[in-house]
Protein backbone atom coordinates (compact mmCIF):
# COMPACT_ATOMS: atom_id res chain seq x y z
CA UNK A 1 0.00 0.00 0.00
CA UNK A 2 1.28 3.14 -0.98
CA UNK A 3 0.20 5.45 2.05
CA UNK A 4 0.67 3.09 5.57
CA UNK A 5 0.24 3.97 8.96
CA UNK A 6 -0.94 7.55 7.68
CA UNK A 7 -4.98 8.74 9.24
CA UNK A 8 -5.62 11.90 7.04
CA UNK A 9 -3.72 13.74 3.99
CA UNK A 10 -5.30 16.59 2.70
CA UNK A 11 -5.13 18.84 -0.33
CA UNK A 12 -5.90 22.82 -1.41
CA UNK A 13 -7.65 22.45 -4.80
CA UNK A 14 -6.91 25.86 -6.84
CA UNK A 15 -7.65 26.47 -10.80
CA UNK A 16 -4.81 26.98 -13.26
CA UNK A 17 -4.55 30.67 -12.23
CA UNK A 18 -3.32 29.14 -8.44
CA UNK A 19 -6.77 30.88 -7.14
CA UNK A 20 -8.00 28.35 -4.25
CA UNK A 21 -11.70 27.11 -4.35
CA UNK A 22 -11.39 24.46 -2.01
CA UNK A 23 -9.74 21.33 0.06
CA UNK A 24 -9.90 17.26 -0.62
CA UNK A 25 -9.02 14.65 1.54
CA UNK A 26 -8.50 10.78 2.01
CA UNK A 27 -9.50 10.11 5.64
CA UNK A 28 -7.25 7.19 6.03
CA UNK A 29 -6.70 3.53 4.05
CA UNK A 30 -7.43 0.55 6.03
CA UNK A 31 -5.24 -2.37 5.59
CA UNK A 32 -8.00 -3.67 3.43
CA UNK A 33 -6.95 -1.01 1.30
CA UNK A 34 -10.18 1.24 1.86
CA UNK A 35 -10.04 5.01 2.13
CA UNK A 36 -12.81 7.72 2.63
CA UNK A 37 -12.68 10.86 0.51
CA UNK A 38 -13.59 14.41 1.27
CA UNK A 39 -13.63 17.92 -0.29
CA UNK A 40 -15.14 20.77 0.49
CA UNK A 41 -15.85 23.57 -2.29
CA UNK A 42 -15.81 27.41 -1.56
CA UNK A 43 -19.36 28.53 -2.03
CA UNK A 44 -18.57 31.21 -4.93
CA UNK A 45 -17.26 28.13 -6.57
CA UNK A 46 -20.01 25.47 -5.59
CA UNK A 47 -22.23 24.23 -8.58
CA UNK A 48 -19.92 24.44 -11.64
CA UNK A 49 -18.40 20.88 -11.12
CA UNK A 50 -15.40 21.41 -9.77
CA UNK A 51 -15.94 18.87 -6.92
CA UNK A 52 -16.54 16.24 -9.18
CA UNK A 53 -14.00 16.57 -11.53
CA UNK A 54 -11.37 16.58 -8.42
CA UNK A 55 -13.02 13.73 -6.69
CA UNK A 56 -13.21 11.44 -9.58
CA UNK A 57 -9.57 12.30 -10.54
CA UNK A 58 -8.64 11.91 -6.92
CA UNK A 59 -10.29 8.10 -6.95
CA UNK A 60 -8.63 7.42 -10.16
CA UNK A 61 -5.02 8.17 -8.70
CA UNK A 62 -5.69 6.72 -6.00
CA UNK A 63 -6.36 3.40 -7.54
CA UNK A 64 -4.03 3.49 -10.20
CA UNK A 65 -0.98 5.06 -7.82
CA UNK A 66 -1.48 3.34 -4.40
CA UNK A 67 -3.80 0.08 -5.72
CA UNK A 68 -6.63 1.35 -2.98
CA UNK A 69 -9.25 -0.39 -4.14
CA UNK A 70 -12.78 0.70 -2.71
CA UNK A 71 -13.91 4.48 -1.74
CA UNK A 72 -16.06 5.78 0.83
CA UNK A 73 -17.97 8.84 1.18
CA UNK A 74 -20.54 10.80 3.51
CA UNK A 75 -23.04 13.24 3.44
CA UNK A 76 -24.82 15.15 5.54
CA UNK A 77 -28.28 14.40 3.96
CA UNK A 78 -29.53 17.61 4.07
CA UNK A 79 -26.58 18.85 1.47
CA UNK A 80 -27.87 17.33 -1.59
CA UNK A 81 -25.43 18.80 -3.65
CA UNK A 82 -22.61 16.83 -1.80
CA UNK A 83 -24.65 13.69 -2.42
CA UNK A 84 -24.98 14.59 -5.90
CA UNK A 85 -21.27 14.72 -5.85
CA UNK A 86 -20.65 11.65 -4.49
CA UNK A 87 -23.35 9.75 -6.38
CA UNK A 88 -21.31 11.16 -9.93
CA UNK A 89 -18.12 9.41 -8.99
CA UNK A 90 -19.49 5.79 -8.92
CA UNK A 91 -20.20 5.39 -5.27
CA UNK A 92 -23.76 3.84 -4.07
CA UNK A 93 -25.56 4.60 -1.05
CA UNK A 94 -24.74 1.94 1.75
CA UNK A 95 -26.45 2.91 4.79
CA UNK A 96 -28.06 5.86 6.48
CA UNK A 97 -25.94 6.76 9.40
CA UNK A 98 -25.93 10.02 11.82
CA UNK A 99 -22.67 12.35 11.72
CA UNK A 100 -21.09 14.41 14.25
CA UNK A 101 -19.55 17.66 14.24
CA UNK A 102 -15.64 17.37 15.71
CA UNK A 103 -17.13 19.42 18.73
CA UNK A 104 -20.26 17.04 19.03
CA UNK A 105 -22.09 20.26 19.43
CA UNK A 106 -24.58 18.46 16.76
CA UNK A 107 -25.17 15.37 15.09
CA UNK A 108 -27.06 15.54 11.18
CA UNK A 109 -29.03 12.49 9.60
CA UNK A 110 -26.06 11.68 6.96
CA UNK A 111 -25.59 8.97 4.04
CA UNK A 112 -22.19 6.56 3.71
CA UNK A 113 -21.83 5.64 0.17
CA UNK A 114 -19.49 2.99 -1.26
CA UNK A 115 -17.57 1.66 -4.56
CA UNK A 116 -15.35 -0.81 -5.45
CA UNK A 117 -13.31 -0.92 -8.17
CA UNK A 118 -10.95 -4.13 -9.56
Amino acid sequence: MGLPNYTQTSGTLNLKNGERIGDLCFKGVSTKGTTEIGYGILPEFQGKGYATEAAKAMIAWAHDTLGIKEFTATHVIANTASGNVIRKCGLTLYKYTTYEKFDGSQVFEAADYRMCIE
